[in-house]
């Protein structure tokens, strides 16, 4: 993080903490360090097979590509800005990103937002923000 600004860049994404309190406020434990493993040193085309080897729940439930499916239908042109509330590990970031102009993710877990980030680093049209954003 740059000691200057209250942002981060993984890849192309930019991960705004100006909203962050300083801790997550909800973790699913140790798994979501092996999932941020996964993301940081694993391609996309890997996952299937770990999720396989693995044979763990929130593996699969995170990082299966069918969850995607949800999202698919939706009709969406590159003009559309899309607001991903509660974006979490990514999902759908990545569905979301390739048809629309821009993604911006908002989630409460900077450990989520990082394994959303490293997942979908490729996206250049995407911005992830962590915490609590008061209007």
């Amino acid at each position: 993080m740059n000691a200057f600004s209250n942002t981060e860049q993984i890849g192309k994404i930019v991960l705004d903490y100006k909203y962050y309190p300083g801790e997550d406020l909800y973790c699913d434990g140790a798994v979501e360090d092996e999932l941020l493993d996964i993301v940081k040193n694993y391609s996309p085309i890997e996952y299937r097979r770990i999720i396989e080897e693995r044979a763990k729940w929130p593996v699969l439930y995170h990082l299966s590509p069918l969850r995607e499916n949800i999202v698919d239908w939706v009709p969406m042109d590159k003009d559309a800005k899309v607001l991903e509330v509660g974006a979490g590990c990514g999902a759908i970031t990545g569905s979301l990103a390739k048809k629309a102009g821009s993604v911006t993710c908002i989630d409460l877990s900077k450990k989520r937002s990082m394994i959303n980030a490293y997942r979908h680093q490729d996206c250049d049209n995407v911005t992830i923000h962590v915490g609590i954003l008061r209007i």
